[in-house]
């Protein structure tokens, strides 16, 4: 899977500094092949509450076979020594020179999906997490969408569970902005208002490996836009992408968005990281529940790189219908095959853990939710992963 991008630790200050190498990666690693199938999920689906979305329709007969290749995370550590004076930090990849003026945000989109796009990349944000060196993991990017004018941002769990740890072992040992644009600058400031339970749970040993991998089930988060960063200011709405839990079908053509960032350096990813957007379609669909479209493939869209987990998948009609999880292990980008959970998919998850509307939850004012999630949910789980780690 190639979800979020590993930063290395902040070594001096965010405005000036370098980064250096962390330590963990946030994911699920297995040594066998990925079943989406029912008996891989070792639980039995309930009824979903009345409403919670559409009655999803059976797959086509051509629906894919249930194995599939493993995805991987790909996060190689950056082993960098620790100098006197900071050097630059060993890139992911190739880094862009200091000097190189950074190229216009590259479009892979069509005339007549420019409108869509444009309404997309106003609601595409990055999570830029650095975290101090004191703290037990690493900083990361990732990607995020607003679904909702408050200021709702939906992204995956394995990007959303480092702000369970933001104030371990001190207040604040992590800090998350949320950026906007092309190149990415700050805006907003977040917390964490929801994460599944479920995902943190099945997973809590992937914040200790160090080559995960896994299939994207339950994986789904929300943050909530508390602020301006230092020198923003908060809009009276915020632009977004509404959801729709219209079940995908192979064809569909889509515009998959995010900030990947495989071939950057930690520091061209910190001043010069750009949106990038692709139009394609959905070339298969998986499922978790043996009927249920649970996972879109995408293929080889310049999008399959680290750092794009938490993008959009957004129908032609500008409707999210899909969250950016996993990517195959591919060298090239045009090999790769981009995967993405369905907003059905996340529906369904969302209603067997809390017999609850995911839409009705995650849209209009979320604070009672947030609130309520803050003070009994999340320190438990936040004590899950301290004791995965040891600290506890």
């Amino acid at each position: 899977m190639q979800g979020f991008i590993k930063l290395p630790t902040l070594l001096a200050s965010v405005t000036g500094g370098l980064f250096f190498a962390a330590g963990f990666f946030l994911f699920i690693q297995t040594n066998e092949p990925v079943e989406l199938t029912l008996e891989e999920t070792n639980f039995v689906p309930v009824e979903i509450v009345e409403n919670t979305f559409e009655p999803a329709p059976s797959l086509p007969t051509s629906t894919p076979p249930a194995v599939v290749e493993e995805e991987v995370v790909e996060e190689p550590k950056i082993e960098v020594p620790i100098v006197e004076e900071p050097a630059e930090a060993t890139p992911v990849a190739a880094p862009i020179p200091k000097e190189e003026v950074v190229a216009p945000t590259p479009s892979y989109i069509p005339k007549d999906l420019e409108v869509v796009n444009a309404q997309v990349q106003k609601a595409l944000v990055n999570i830029l997490c650095i975290a101090d060196p004191i703290s037990p993991v690493g900083s990361i990017s990732g990607s995020g969408i607003i679904i909702d004018p408050s200021g709702t941002i939906l992204t995956n769990a394995h990007i959303a569970q480092t702000l369970l740890l933001k104030d371990y072992p001190s207040k604040d040992a992590i800090s998350c902005t949320i950026r906007t644009g092309s190149p990415a600058t700050p805006a907003y400031k977040a917390e964490l208002a929801y994460i599944s339970p479920l995902w943190v749970v099945d997973n809590k040993e992937a914040i200790i490996q160090e080559n995960p991998v896994g299939t994207g089930k339950d994986d789904f988060a929300l943050l909530t836009i508390t602020g301006p960063s230092e020198f923003g200011e908060m809009p009276e709405s915020f632009p977004y992408i509404p959801m729709t839990f219209d079940e995908a079908a192979v064809g569909d053509v889509v515009i998959s968005a995010g900030y990947p960032a495989s071939f950057l350096s930690a520091d061209a990813i910190r001043r010069n990281l750009v949106q990038i957007s692709a139009a394609g379609t959905i070339e298969d669909v998986f499922t978790f529940l043996q009927t249920t479209p649970d996972v879109l493939s995408l293929g080889g869209v310049p999008l399959a790189q680290q750092g794009a987990s938490g993008g959009a998948v957004v129908r032609s009609d500008g409707s999210l219908l899909g969250l950016v999880v996993t990517s195959s292990l591919e060298e090239n980008t045009q090999e790769r095959d981009l995967r993405a959970i369905s907003t059905g998919h996340i529906a369904r998850s969302f209603a067997i853990q809390h017999s609850a509307n995911f839409g009705a939850f995650a849209t209009g004012n979320i604070t009672p939710e947030y609130e309520n999630f803050t003070a009994n949910v999340a320190p438990q789980l936040t004590e899950l992963l301290l004791t995965v780690l040891g600290e506890i």
